[in-house]
Protein backbone atom coordinates (compact mmCIF):
# COMPACT_ATOMS: atom_id res chain seq x y z
CA UNK A 1 0.00 0.00 0.00
CA UNK A 2 2.90 2.15 1.01
CA UNK A 3 4.73 1.19 -2.46
CA UNK A 4 1.20 2.14 -3.98
CA UNK A 5 1.31 5.93 -2.71
CA UNK A 6 5.08 6.26 -4.01
CA UNK A 7 4.28 5.01 -7.50
CA UNK A 8 1.00 7.58 -8.12
CA UNK A 9 3.39 10.47 -6.86
CA UNK A 10 6.35 9.00 -9.58
CA UNK A 11 4.04 8.17 -11.96
CA UNK A 12 2.65 11.88 -12.31
CA UNK A 13 6.09 12.61 -12.85
CA UNK A 14 6.80 11.00 -15.89
CA UNK A 15 3.27 10.55 -17.40
CA UNK A 16 2.71 13.95 -18.75
CA UNK A 17 6.15 13.83 -20.76
CA UNK A 18 4.32 11.08 -23.57
CA UNK A 19 1.61 14.05 -23.67
CA UNK A 20 3.56 16.74 -24.75
CA UNK A 21 2.49 16.48 -28.65
CA UNK A 22 -0.89 16.09 -28.03
CA UNK A 23 -1.11 18.53 -25.53
CA UNK A 24 0.58 21.35 -28.01
CA UNK A 25 -2.29 20.46 -30.26
CA UNK A 26 -5.58 19.74 -28.27
CA UNK A 27 -4.62 23.21 -25.92
CA UNK A 28 -2.36 25.23 -28.43
CA UNK A 29 0.14 25.07 -25.44
CA UNK A 30 3.10 27.43 -26.21
CA UNK A 31 6.27 26.27 -26.23
CA UNK A 32 6.30 28.18 -22.21
CA UNK A 33 3.17 26.90 -20.96
CA UNK A 34 4.33 23.16 -22.03
CA UNK A 35 7.57 23.54 -20.28
CA UNK A 36 5.59 25.01 -16.72
CA UNK A 37 3.35 22.18 -17.33
CA UNK A 38 6.10 19.66 -17.18
CA UNK A 39 8.02 21.67 -14.55
CA UNK A 40 5.26 22.61 -12.02
CA UNK A 41 4.42 19.38 -10.61
CA UNK A 42 8.43 19.06 -9.56
CA UNK A 43 8.79 22.75 -8.64
CA UNK A 44 6.45 22.63 -5.81
CA UNK A 45 7.67 18.77 -4.89
CA UNK A 46 10.87 19.21 -4.55
CA UNK A 47 10.42 22.69 -2.79
CA UNK A 48 8.00 21.63 -0.07
CA UNK A 49 9.22 17.92 0.70
CA UNK A 50 11.59 18.62 3.51
CA UNK A 51 8.79 20.89 4.86
CA UNK A 52 6.29 18.18 4.64
CA UNK A 53 8.35 15.58 6.33
CA UNK A 54 8.95 17.54 8.77
CA UNK A 55 4.96 18.32 9.11
CA UNK A 56 4.58 14.61 9.08
CA UNK A 57 6.22 13.89 11.87
CA UNK A 58 4.68 16.22 13.93
CA UNK A 59 0.65 15.69 13.19
CA UNK A 60 1.53 12.10 11.95
CA UNK A 61 2.71 10.12 9.17
CA UNK A 62 -0.13 8.17 8.18
CA UNK A 63 -2.69 11.07 8.64
CA UNK A 64 -0.58 13.14 6.16
CA UNK A 65 -0.14 10.92 4.07
CA UNK A 66 -3.92 9.67 2.95
CA UNK A 67 -4.36 14.05 3.41
CA UNK A 68 -1.75 13.64 0.45
CA UNK A 69 -3.53 11.11 -1.64
CA UNK A 70 -6.77 13.16 -1.50
CA UNK A 71 -5.32 16.15 -2.61
CA UNK A 72 -3.24 14.30 -5.77
CA UNK A 73 -6.65 12.53 -6.51
CA UNK A 74 -8.06 15.52 -6.92
CA UNK A 75 -5.70 17.19 -8.35
CA UNK A 76 -5.32 14.53 -10.72
CA UNK A 77 -9.12 14.95 -11.71
CA UNK A 78 -8.96 18.55 -11.97
CA UNK A 79 -5.72 18.01 -14.54
CA UNK A 80 -8.09 15.66 -16.72
CA UNK A 81 -10.86 18.10 -17.26
CA UNK A 82 -8.56 20.93 -17.54
CA UNK A 83 -9.83 23.61 -20.20
CA UNK A 84 -6.55 25.49 -21.05
CA UNK A 85 -3.31 25.62 -20.17
CA UNK A 86 -3.67 27.52 -17.23
CA UNK A 87 -5.84 25.14 -15.26
CA UNK A 88 -3.62 22.56 -16.43
CA UNK A 89 -0.59 23.77 -15.36
CA UNK A 90 -2.30 24.72 -11.43
CA UNK A 91 -3.34 21.24 -11.36
CA UNK A 92 0.19 19.96 -12.06
CA UNK A 93 1.26 22.24 -9.10
CA UNK A 94 -1.27 20.89 -6.76
CA UNK A 95 -0.39 17.21 -7.61
CA UNK A 96 2.92 18.48 -6.51
CA UNK A 97 1.87 19.58 -3.12
CA UNK A 98 0.37 16.35 -2.43
CA UNK A 99 2.92 14.41 -3.51
CA UNK A 100 5.25 16.97 -1.13
CA UNK A 101 2.74 15.35 1.44
CA UNK A 102 3.47 11.52 0.47
CA UNK A 103 6.57 10.80 -0.53
CA UNK A 104 8.08 11.17 2.43
CA UNK A 105 5.87 9.64 4.49
CA UNK A 106 5.89 6.53 2.56
CA UNK A 107 9.66 5.89 3.51
CA UNK A 108 9.02 7.32 7.16
CA UNK A 109 6.42 4.51 7.94
CA UNK A 110 8.62 1.82 6.64
CA UNK A 111 11.09 2.94 9.14
CA UNK A 112 8.54 2.79 11.95
CA UNK A 113 6.66 -0.21 11.38
CA UNK A 114 9.56 -3.10 9.88
CA UNK A 115 12.40 -3.32 12.31
CA UNK A 116 16.32 -2.88 11.66
CA UNK A 117 17.16 -6.36 10.77
CA UNK A 118 14.04 -6.45 8.28
CA UNK A 119 14.35 -2.66 6.54
CA UNK A 120 16.88 -3.03 4.01
CA UNK A 121 14.45 -5.71 2.40
CA UNK A 122 11.40 -3.92 2.61
CA UNK A 123 12.95 -0.39 1.45
CA UNK A 124 14.11 -3.14 -1.46
CA UNK A 125 10.56 -3.27 -2.16
CA UNK A 126 9.78 0.24 -1.76
CA UNK A 127 12.65 0.91 -4.17
CA UNK A 128 11.39 -1.25 -6.92
CA UNK A 129 8.17 0.05 -7.02
CA UNK A 130 10.07 3.24 -7.67
CA UNK A 131 11.85 1.90 -10.53
CA UNK A 132 8.75 0.37 -12.04
CA UNK A 133 6.95 3.49 -12.16
CA UNK A 134 8.80 5.27 -14.63
CA UNK A 135 8.46 2.43 -17.72
CA UNK A 136 4.71 2.17 -16.18
CA UNK A 137 4.33 5.86 -16.82
CA UNK A 138 5.58 5.88 -20.47
CA UNK A 139 3.65 2.81 -21.53
CA UNK A 140 -0.06 3.12 -20.19
CA UNK A 141 0.73 7.19 -20.95
CA UNK A 142 1.20 6.06 -24.42
CA UNK A 143 -1.54 3.31 -24.80
CA UNK A 144 -4.09 5.97 -23.25
CA UNK A 145 -3.36 8.42 -25.91
CA UNK A 146 -3.61 6.20 -28.36
CA UNK A 147 -7.13 5.07 -27.60
CA UNK A 148 -8.41 8.13 -25.52
CA UNK A 149 -8.49 11.82 -25.00
CA UNK A 150 -5.51 13.26 -23.27
CA UNK A 151 -7.07 13.45 -20.06
CA UNK A 152 -7.11 10.44 -19.49
CA UNK A 153 -3.35 9.75 -18.38
CA UNK A 154 -4.43 11.52 -15.12
CA UNK A 155 -7.57 9.73 -14.76
CA UNK A 156 -5.63 6.55 -14.13
CA UNK A 157 -4.13 7.24 -11.02
CA UNK A 158 -7.48 8.18 -8.79
CA UNK A 159 -8.63 4.51 -8.76
CA UNK A 160 -5.26 3.58 -7.53
CA UNK A 161 -5.32 6.46 -5.18
CA UNK A 162 -8.42 5.48 -3.86
CA UNK A 163 -7.72 2.04 -2.57
CA UNK A 164 -4.69 3.32 -1.00
CA UNK A 165 -6.62 5.82 0.90
CA UNK A 166 -9.14 2.96 1.73
CA UNK A 167 -6.51 0.24 2.58
CA UNK A 168 -4.41 2.56 4.56
CA UNK A 169 -6.88 3.71 7.03
CA UNK A 170 -7.52 0.14 8.20
CA UNK A 171 -3.86 -1.46 7.79
CA UNK A 172 -1.54 1.50 8.59
CA UNK A 173 -1.49 2.48 12.19
CA UNK A 174 -0.56 6.01 13.07
CA UNK A 175 2.80 7.19 13.98
CA UNK A 176 4.42 10.96 14.92
CA UNK A 177 7.02 12.02 17.36
CA UNK A 178 6.17 11.73 21.18
CA UNK A 179 6.61 15.10 21.68
CA UNK A 180 6.66 17.66 18.50
CA UNK A 181 8.72 20.94 19.07
CA UNK A 182 6.82 23.83 17.74
CA UNK A 183 6.51 24.73 14.50
CA UNK A 184 9.59 26.62 13.01
CA UNK A 185 8.01 29.04 10.57
CA UNK A 186 11.24 30.93 9.66
CA UNK A 187 12.70 27.68 8.55
CA UNK A 188 9.93 26.60 6.53
CA UNK A 189 9.78 30.25 4.42
CA UNK A 190 13.56 29.77 4.44
CA UNK A 191 13.62 26.43 2.94
CA UNK A 192 11.19 26.47 0.75
CA UNK A 193 12.06 29.74 -0.86
CA UNK A 194 15.67 27.88 -1.02
CA UNK A 195 14.90 24.71 -2.65
CA UNK A 196 11.93 26.24 -5.27
CA UNK A 197 14.22 28.97 -6.04
CA UNK A 198 17.43 26.18 -7.10
CA UNK A 199 14.75 24.09 -8.82
CA UNK A 200 13.38 26.80 -11.02
CA UNK A 201 16.87 27.74 -11.46
CA UNK A 202 18.11 24.26 -12.63
CA UNK A 203 15.22 23.99 -14.71
CA UNK A 204 14.91 27.47 -16.44
CA UNK A 205 18.81 26.96 -17.29
CA UNK A 206 18.97 24.99 -19.94
CA UNK A 207 16.05 27.45 -22.23
CA UNK A 208 17.75 30.42 -20.80
CA UNK A 209 21.33 29.70 -20.38
CA UNK A 210 23.68 28.65 -18.10
CA UNK A 211 25.66 32.23 -17.87
CA UNK A 212 22.55 34.24 -18.40
CA UNK A 213 22.46 37.01 -15.74
CA UNK A 214 19.00 35.47 -14.67
CA UNK A 215 20.49 32.31 -14.48
CA UNK A 216 23.02 33.50 -12.17
CA UNK A 217 20.93 35.44 -9.76
CA UNK A 218 18.68 32.66 -9.11
CA UNK A 219 21.45 30.25 -8.22
CA UNK A 220 23.04 32.77 -6.34
CA UNK A 221 19.78 34.00 -4.09
CA UNK A 222 19.30 30.40 -3.65
CA UNK A 223 22.79 29.76 -2.14
CA UNK A 224 22.16 33.32 -0.03
CA UNK A 225 19.15 31.73 1.54
CA UNK A 226 20.08 28.33 1.77
CA UNK A 227 22.71 29.47 4.05
CA UNK A 228 20.66 31.67 5.96
CA UNK A 229 18.66 28.98 6.54
CA UNK A 230 21.90 26.71 7.67
CA UNK A 231 22.96 29.98 10.05
CA UNK A 232 19.39 30.08 11.55
CA UNK A 233 18.68 26.40 12.03
CA UNK A 234 21.75 26.44 13.74
CA UNK A 235 20.84 28.68 15.86
CA UNK A 236 16.98 27.59 16.73
CA UNK A 237 15.96 26.32 19.78
CA UNK A 238 13.21 24.14 17.81
CA UNK A 239 14.95 23.64 14.32
CA UNK A 240 12.96 21.99 11.64
CA UNK A 241 16.09 20.41 10.51
CA UNK A 242 18.67 20.07 12.62
CA UNK A 243 22.10 20.66 10.76
CA UNK A 244 23.87 18.56 13.20
CA UNK A 245 22.72 15.36 11.69
CA UNK A 246 25.07 15.97 9.24
CA UNK A 247 27.81 15.19 11.47
CA UNK A 248 26.92 11.33 10.67
CA UNK A 249 29.18 10.33 8.23
CA UNK A 250 26.78 7.94 6.80
CA UNK A 251 23.92 10.27 6.43
CA UNK A 252 26.41 12.84 5.16
CA UNK A 253 27.81 10.38 1.98
CA UNK A 254 24.72 8.24 1.49
CA UNK A 255 23.08 11.70 1.05
CA UNK A 256 25.72 13.09 -1.17
CA UNK A 257 26.31 9.62 -2.92
CA UNK A 258 22.07 10.12 -3.14
CA UNK A 259 22.34 12.62 -5.44
CA UNK A 260 25.36 12.13 -7.71
CA UNK A 261 23.19 8.64 -8.65
CA UNK A 262 20.12 10.48 -9.35
CA UNK A 263 21.97 12.93 -11.16
CA UNK A 264 23.44 9.73 -12.98
CA UNK A 265 20.31 8.02 -13.39
CA UNK A 266 17.55 10.86 -14.28
CA UNK A 267 20.05 12.60 -16.66
CA UNK A 268 20.25 9.11 -18.65
CA UNK A 269 16.52 8.39 -18.29
CA UNK A 270 16.00 12.07 -19.90
CA UNK A 271 18.45 11.35 -22.54
CA UNK A 272 18.03 7.76 -23.16
CA UNK A 273 14.15 8.39 -24.13
CA UNK A 274 14.72 10.80 -26.77
CA UNK A 275 17.41 8.67 -27.97
CA UNK A 276 14.69 5.46 -28.44
CA UNK A 277 12.32 8.05 -29.75
CA UNK A 278 13.99 10.23 -31.59
CA UNK A 279 17.03 8.13 -33.01
CA UNK A 280 15.47 4.56 -33.24
CA UNK A 281 11.49 5.69 -34.09
CA UNK A 282 10.07 4.53 -31.02
CA UNK A 283 6.47 5.58 -30.63
CA UNK A 284 5.95 6.42 -26.01
CA UNK A 285 4.57 2.93 -25.56
CA UNK A 286 7.95 1.38 -27.58
CA UNK A 287 9.88 3.59 -25.64
CA UNK A 288 8.05 2.27 -22.19
CA UNK A 289 8.88 -1.28 -23.22
CA UNK A 290 12.15 -0.51 -24.54
CA UNK A 291 13.28 0.30 -20.52
CA UNK A 292 12.13 -2.70 -19.08
CA UNK A 293 15.31 -4.89 -19.03
CA UNK A 294 16.05 -1.86 -17.29
CA UNK A 295 13.20 -2.66 -14.59
CA UNK A 296 13.93 -6.25 -14.90
CA UNK A 297 17.59 -5.63 -13.55
CA UNK A 298 16.15 -3.32 -10.37
CA UNK A 299 14.09 -5.70 -9.39
CA UNK A 300 16.69 -8.46 -9.61
CA UNK A 301 18.57 -6.06 -7.44
CA UNK A 302 16.08 -5.10 -5.03
CA UNK A 303 16.23 -8.97 -3.95
CA UNK A 304 20.08 -9.10 -3.83
CA UNK A 305 20.93 -5.71 -2.16
CA UNK A 306 19.75 -6.74 1.52
CA UNK A 307 21.53 -9.82 1.40
CA UNK A 308 24.72 -8.14 0.25
CA UNK A 309 25.02 -5.53 2.47
CA UNK A 310 24.12 -8.39 5.49
CA UNK A 311 26.98 -9.95 3.92
CA UNK A 312 29.47 -6.93 2.85
CA UNK A 313 28.13 -3.78 4.42
CA UNK A 314 26.44 -0.74 3.14
CA UNK A 315 29.36 1.06 2.30
CA UNK A 316 30.99 -1.63 -0.08
CA UNK A 317 27.65 -2.63 -2.05
CA UNK A 318 26.55 1.07 -2.55
CA UNK A 319 30.52 2.00 -4.05
CA UNK A 320 30.55 -0.96 -5.94
CA UNK A 321 27.06 -0.35 -7.51
CA UNK A 322 27.73 3.18 -8.25
CA UNK A 323 31.17 1.69 -9.67
CA UNK A 324 28.85 -0.44 -12.07
CA UNK A 325 26.73 2.49 -13.18
CA UNK A 326 28.86 4.24 -14.15
CA UNK A 327 30.97 1.28 -16.42
CA UNK A 328 27.63 0.43 -17.94
CA UNK A 329 26.99 4.13 -19.09
CA UNK A 330 30.41 4.24 -20.28
CA UNK A 331 29.35 1.37 -22.24
CA UNK A 332 26.11 3.30 -23.69
CA UNK A 333 28.18 6.19 -24.82
CA UNK A 334 29.17 3.87 -27.71
CA UNK A 335 25.85 2.78 -28.35
CA UNK A 336 24.85 3.99 -31.89
CA UNK A 337 21.42 4.07 -34.34
CA UNK A 338 22.11 0.49 -35.55
CA UNK A 339 23.29 -1.25 -32.03
CA UNK A 340 21.76 -4.05 -31.78
CA UNK A 341 18.67 -3.88 -28.84
CA UNK A 342 19.37 -7.18 -27.13
CA UNK A 343 22.86 -5.82 -26.38
CA UNK A 344 21.26 -2.19 -25.24
CA UNK A 345 18.81 -4.52 -23.02
CA UNK A 346 21.94 -6.41 -21.59
CA UNK A 347 23.52 -3.21 -20.33
CA UNK A 348 20.28 -1.91 -19.07
CA UNK A 349 19.74 -4.96 -16.86
CA UNK A 350 22.80 -4.79 -15.53
CA UNK A 351 22.52 -0.69 -14.94
CA UNK A 352 19.60 -1.30 -13.14
CA UNK A 353 20.78 -3.67 -11.02
CA UNK A 354 23.65 -0.96 -10.19
CA UNK A 355 20.80 1.66 -9.79
CA UNK A 356 18.97 -0.72 -7.53
CA UNK A 357 21.89 -1.88 -4.92
CA UNK A 358 22.90 1.77 -5.03
CA UNK A 359 19.77 3.36 -3.95
CA UNK A 360 18.72 0.54 -1.10
CA UNK A 361 21.99 0.53 0.16
CA UNK A 362 22.45 4.31 0.35
CA UNK A 363 18.48 5.23 1.46
CA UNK A 364 19.54 2.43 4.34
CA UNK A 365 22.32 3.97 5.42
CA UNK A 366 20.63 7.47 5.85
CA UNK A 367 17.57 6.14 7.46
CA UNK A 368 19.62 4.58 10.46
CA UNK A 369 21.69 7.92 10.55
CA UNK A 370 18.25 9.49 11.41
CA UNK A 371 16.97 9.25 14.70
CA UNK A 372 13.35 7.42 14.71
CA UNK A 373 11.53 9.70 15.94
CA UNK A 374 12.53 12.15 12.99
CA UNK A 375 12.23 9.51 10.41
CA UNK A 376 9.58 11.84 8.26
CA UNK A 377 12.37 14.30 8.19
CA UNK A 378 14.93 11.77 6.89
CA UNK A 379 12.45 10.29 4.06
CA UNK A 380 12.06 13.95 3.27
CA UNK A 381 16.43 14.35 3.05
CA UNK A 382 16.02 11.32 0.73
CA UNK A 383 13.65 12.33 -1.49
CA UNK A 384 14.73 15.95 -1.61
CA UNK A 385 18.55 14.31 -2.57
CA UNK A 386 16.68 12.29 -5.27
CA UNK A 387 14.87 15.56 -6.71
CA UNK A 388 18.10 17.88 -6.72
CA UNK A 389 20.13 14.96 -8.52
CA UNK A 390 17.29 14.70 -10.77
CA UNK A 391 16.69 17.99 -11.76
CA UNK A 392 20.43 18.71 -12.01
CA UNK A 393 21.07 15.47 -14.03
CA UNK A 394 18.00 16.67 -16.37
CA UNK A 395 19.23 19.99 -16.87
CA UNK A 396 23.29 19.16 -17.15
CA UNK A 397 23.30 16.22 -19.78
CA UNK A 398 20.17 17.77 -21.51
CA UNK A 399 21.89 20.73 -21.74
CA UNK A 400 25.12 19.04 -23.12
CA UNK A 401 23.27 17.17 -25.63
CA UNK A 402 21.81 20.35 -26.85
CA UNK A 403 24.88 22.55 -26.94
CA UNK A 404 26.58 19.71 -28.75
CA UNK A 405 24.00 18.73 -31.03
CA UNK A 406 23.59 22.07 -32.20
CA UNK A 407 27.05 23.24 -32.92
CA UNK A 408 27.35 19.90 -34.54
CA UNK A 409 24.42 20.33 -36.89
CA UNK A 410 24.78 24.10 -37.89
CA UNK A 411 26.25 23.32 -41.33
CA UNK A 412 23.95 21.02 -42.25
CA UNK A 413 21.58 23.57 -42.11
CA UNK A 414 23.59 26.93 -43.06
CA UNK A 415 21.45 26.57 -46.72
CA UNK A 416 18.16 26.37 -45.29
CA UNK A 417 15.75 29.63 -44.64
CA UNK A 418 16.76 31.48 -41.41
CA UNK A 419 13.16 30.21 -39.63
CA UNK A 420 13.68 26.48 -40.53
CA UNK A 421 17.67 26.51 -40.24
CA UNK A 422 16.45 27.80 -36.23
CA UNK A 423 14.40 25.21 -36.11
CA UNK A 424 16.81 22.16 -36.92
CA UNK A 425 19.07 23.63 -34.80
CA UNK A 426 16.90 23.21 -31.58
CA UNK A 427 16.84 19.94 -31.23
CA UNK A 428 16.37 16.26 -33.44
CA UNK A 429 13.23 15.82 -33.54
CA UNK A 430 12.75 19.69 -34.93
CA UNK A 431 15.02 18.88 -37.79
CA UNK A 432 13.05 15.60 -38.89
CA UNK A 433 10.15 17.35 -39.14
CA UNK A 434 11.91 19.89 -40.72
CA UNK A 435 13.47 17.45 -43.10
CA UNK A 436 9.91 16.63 -44.53
CA UNK A 437 9.36 20.01 -45.91
CA UNK A 438 12.82 19.63 -48.12
CA UNK A 439 13.43 17.85 -51.06
CA UNK A 440 14.30 14.23 -50.77
CA UNK A 441 17.72 14.02 -50.83
CA UNK A 442 18.17 17.17 -49.06
CA UNK A 443 15.43 15.87 -46.54
CA UNK A 444 17.74 12.51 -46.37
CA UNK A 445 20.90 14.75 -45.88
CA UNK A 446 19.74 16.94 -42.73
CA UNK A 447 18.02 13.60 -41.12
CA UNK A 448 21.24 11.60 -41.36
CA UNK A 449 23.38 14.84 -39.81
CA UNK A 450 20.75 15.39 -37.25
CA UNK A 451 21.38 11.61 -36.32
CA UNK A 452 24.93 11.88 -36.28
CA UNK A 453 24.75 15.41 -34.11
CA UNK A 454 22.63 14.25 -31.55
CA UNK A 455 24.64 10.55 -31.51
CA UNK A 456 27.47 13.04 -30.30
CA UNK A 457 26.18 14.30 -28.30
CA UNK A 458 24.25 11.39 -26.50
CA UNK A 459 27.65 10.12 -26.19
CA UNK A 460 29.41 13.17 -23.78
CA UNK A 461 25.95 12.95 -21.57
CA UNK A 462 26.58 9.06 -20.84
CA UNK A 463 29.89 10.00 -20.12
CA UNK A 464 29.04 12.64 -18.12
CA UNK A 465 26.57 10.30 -16.22
CA UNK A 466 29.53 8.23 -15.44
CA UNK A 467 31.62 10.80 -14.10
CA UNK A 468 28.56 11.65 -11.32
CA UNK A 469 28.26 7.86 -10.58
CA UNK A 470 31.99 7.18 -10.30
CA UNK A 471 31.90 10.35 -8.38
CA UNK A 472 29.35 9.12 -5.72
CA UNK A 473 31.43 5.75 -5.15
CA UNK A 474 34.81 7.21 -4.38
CA UNK A 475 32.46 10.17 -1.76
CA UNK A 476 31.17 6.89 -0.54
CA UNK A 477 34.95 4.80 -0.12
CA UNK A 478 36.02 8.06 1.20
CA UNK A 479 33.69 9.51 3.93
CA UNK A 480 31.29 6.43 4.15
CA UNK A 481 32.22 4.32 7.35
CA UNK A 482 31.83 0.62 7.30
CA UNK A 483 29.20 -0.05 9.96
CA UNK A 484 26.29 2.42 11.26
CA UNK A 485 27.35 4.87 13.52
CA UNK A 486 25.26 5.66 16.72
CA UNK A 487 22.35 8.18 16.29
CA UNK A 488 20.20 9.51 19.40
CA UNK A 489 16.91 7.57 19.30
Amino acid sequence: MLSMGLLVTIADTIIVNVAIPTLQRELEASSSALQWIVDAYILVLAGLVLTMGSMADRFGRKRWMQIGLVILGLSNIFGAYSQNTEQLIAARALMGFGAAMIMPSTLSIIVDVFPREERARAIGIWAGIAAISVPLGLIIGGALLENFWWGSIFLFNVPIIAVSVIAGAFLISESRLDVPPKIDLIGVVLSVSALSILIYALIDAPSRGWLDPLTIGAFVVAFLIGGLFIVYELRSSHPMLDIKLFKNARLASGAGANALGSVAFIGFLFIFTQYLQFARGFSPLEAGLGLVPLVLGFFTGTVLAPRLMARLGTKVVAAGALTLVAVMLVGLSFVQTSTDYWLIGAVLSFLGLGLSHMFVASTDAMMAAVPEGNSGLGSAINNLTRQVGGAMGAAVLGSLLTSIYSNKVTSAVTELPGELAATARDNVSAAIQAAASLEREAGDALIDAAGIAFMDGFGVAMLTGAGAALAGALLLLRFMPARDLPSSR
